[in-house]
């Protein structure tokens, strides 16, 4: 809560949470050629553009992932093999 007279410190300030910790989240690979997906479960909130952990739920494999939408997050490519 934001009260009349009070300032407001830079910790009071944040951007929008677009994935909860401990939510099931869709992951994406991205190729020119092909996009996969699978399920995992977000390891940390994060917010659009956030570097998060999340576990892979068929292979248990943490991966790091970009917050691109509620949701869903975007795998690096050199993470290829968590999504199997």
């Amino acid at each position: 809560t934001i009260r009349d007279g009070v300032q407001i410190r830079i910790g009071d300030v944040r951007h929008p949470v677009m994935v909860d910790k401990g939510s099931i989240v869709t992951m994406f690979l991205e190729t020119p050629t092909m996009t996969l997906t699978a399920k995992g479960q977000a390891l940390e909130n994060g917010s659009d553009g956030d570097t998060i952990r999340v576990t892979n739920s068929q292979s248990s494999s943490v991966v790091e992932a970009v917050v691109v939408g509620a949701g869903k997050v975007r795998v690096q490519s050199h993470a290829r093999a968590a999504l199997n």
